[in-house]
Formats: structure tokens, sequence, C-alpha cells
């Protein structure tokens, strides 16, 4: 949540569009997969460290995959091998980045989170990805190595379909598409945690380890909520923009895609208010449980006070006192005593204060 004011502490002093990787320090060189595609050919290159990258070949799009951001220089040099604007450079290496849509003269970045749920530490891994898309060329930039695109890459490998023939701009949304479907494998996975927690619950309420749960669900599913309602927002962002260039054949594609952010939007929304109604619930029922042990505690006190009292009475030993001398005194004081307690006992009963 704080990694974008960690990145801007850094970037104190500095020039905006300033190339300042973020992110923390990776034990792993970076990688460049450069795939060359057409509808009839592709050629796949694993780029050794430092890059060097080859010619792209006339009449062939390009994917460019790196993984690892943490050397800036690269991502520098592949960012002005494609006239990537320095602002759009610095949303790249700024790991905490919100999600966005920037558009510039000749290329589009979009900034998402790829997301995982990790149930057993009850904890969300969040990573920095980026995509560029200009004409003949999309470059994607992950913060790990991922295989999040191998489903899009043996797409291509086949070369069946739409994945080969549609351009550039219908590869990048296929590799938008392959991160909002992700999101849904997350919520359902939660929301099968929500509902298997929810169905625990008895009528005496939770404990103290369920509800701490139920907190740390909440915490989950608002973490995913502040990373996903940007990520709506940018889609829908890109899908209004007139200025960027998306064919009538991608068109409904693309629709599709920000109709799946949509209902992921909609889906966390539910969970929240689902576990924002279950604590709360839960914070009643303790609530009413105190409350009826504090009115049995009451009533209890209410009874013994005229009990009391009887007893103080005889209990102050003064001289003249008849009934400290009657034979049947103390039986019946005894019998009083039984007499307004069972009255008082009655009338509360009556009154369901019992």
């Amino acid at each position: 949540m704080f990694e974008s004011v960690r990145h801007n502490s850094m970037k104190r002093g500095e020039a905006p569009g300033t190339a300042i990787y973020s992110g923390t320090d990776k034990d792993f060189a970076p990688s460049l997969l450069c795939v060359d595609y057409s509808a009839d050919a592709m050629v796949e290159q694993v780029l050794p460290y430092p890059f060097e990258l080859p010619a792209q070949a006339e009449g062939m799009d390009r994917l460019l995959l790196m993984s690892g951001l943490h050397e800036a220089e690269q991502v520098q040099a592949l960012a002005e091998r494609y006239g990537m604007h320095p602002l759009a450079v610095e949303d790249v290496l700024n790991t905490g980045h919100r999600p966005s849509m920037d558009e510039y003269d000749d290329h589009v970045v979009i900034s998402l989170r790829h997301i995982e749920y990790d149930r057993n530490a009850v904890r969300l891994r969040e990573r920095h990805v980026s995509i560029v898309c200009r004409e003949g060329v999309v470059i994607g930039f992950l913060e790990e190595r991922d295989s999040i695109w191998e489903g899009l890459l043996n797409r291509l490998r086949k070369g069946k379909g739409r994945i080969r023939k549609f351009g550039s701009m219908y590869l990048a949304i296929a590799m938008l598409d392959v991160l909002v479907d992700g999101y849904f494998g997350v919520i359902s996975t939660i929301g099968a945690d929500v509902e298997a927690l929810e169905e625990s619950l008895g009528e005496d309420g939770a404990d103290e380890e369920t509800l701490m749960r139920i907190y740390a669900l909440k915490r989950i599913v608002v973490a995913l909520r502040n990373a996903l309602l940007p990520a709506q927002q940018a889609l829908s962002a890109l899908h209004r923009n007139e200025e960027v260039e998306i064919s009538e054949d991608v068109e409904p594609f693309f629709g599709d895609v920000k109709g799946h952010a949509d209902q992921v939007v909609e889906a966390v929304q539910a969970l929240h208010d689902l576990l924002s109604g279950l604590l709360d619930l839960q914070i009643s029922l303790a609530g009413m449980r105190m409350n009826n042990v504090m009115k049995f505690l009451t009533v209890i006190a209410t009874i013994f006070i005229p009990l009391t009292f009887i007893a103080g009475l005889y209990g102050m030993n003064f001289r003249y006192m008849p009934e400290l001398d009657w034979r049947y005194g103390y039986p019946a004081a005894l019998v009083i005593m039984l007499a307004v307690g069972g009255v008082m006992l009655y009338y509360f009963r009556k009154n369901k204060w019992l």
C-alpha cells in the first residue's frame, strides 16, 4: 500500500521521469523473451543478459517479455529503443504504482497488478505488471520471474485462432484478459473461504480466533478492492479513449475484458459487504451476550436488595425488638424473605426479563 510513497521519497530532488527502481533487490538476472510473429511464421528467442535486440523482420509483429525490473539500466535501454516516454519508464519501474492507463504520442502504457492469494497465510501477493503497446510491438514488464503468460505464448506457438492475425493491440488485450481472468480465481478462493467461515458460525457466534480470521479476510478484500478499482478505471479510460486506435475486429474483445473487470469489482464489493456484515453481526452477538449476563446479574442483585434489608433490619441488635423474643421470629423472617424473592422472580419472568 505504501510502496508508491516509498518510491516518491526515493525520487526526492530528482526530475520527473527519472528512471529509479522502487522495488526490493532480486537475486536473479533479468531475462528477456523476444517473439517475432506473423500469421504464417514465428521466431522465439530468449536473449542473454545484457540484452541485444535483433532486428525486427519486416511484416512481423513483436512481443517482448522482460522479467525483473531491478536492473533499471536495461529497462531504460529497452524503453529508448522503442521511444517510450520518460514518465512511462518511471511508472514501469515504480512497483507500487497505482493501476493506470497513460497514452503518449505513439504508444499506450497500462499498469496493473498480478495478484495471488495464499489461503494458508491469509495474505495477498501482489506484483507489478506493465504492458506497453505501439504499432507492431507489445512489451510486457514483469517484476518477478513469472509464467502468467505461458498459456498466451502457447497460443502464439500453435498459431491457431486470431492471436497472430489481429495485430499488436489484440495481443495486448489478450494479455490484459489473462490478468483479469486471474482475478476471478483469487476471488473464487476467497469467496469459498468466506462461505466456509460463515457456515461454521453457530448461534453463539464466533470465538476470538474466528473473529481474527474474519478481520484478516476483510483486510485481504480491502487490499484486493484497492488494487482492482483503479484497474477497472484504467480499462474504462482506455475503452473510452477515442485517440487510441482499436480496430472494429478487436473492439468486441476489449469490451469483453472490460466487462470481466466490472464483474470482478462487483464480486469484490459483494465480498466486502458480506465480511462487513459478518463482523458487525459477531460484534452485535458479543454485545448481546454481555447484555444477557449483565441482565441476569442485575436481576439477582435486585432480588437480594429487599432480602438484605430484612436481614440488616433484624441484625441491628436493639434491646427492644419484639420479634427477637418471638419463638417463630426466625422461621417467619425466612418465610418473608422467600416470599419476597419468589414474588419478584415471578414478576421478572412475567415481564420476560429472565
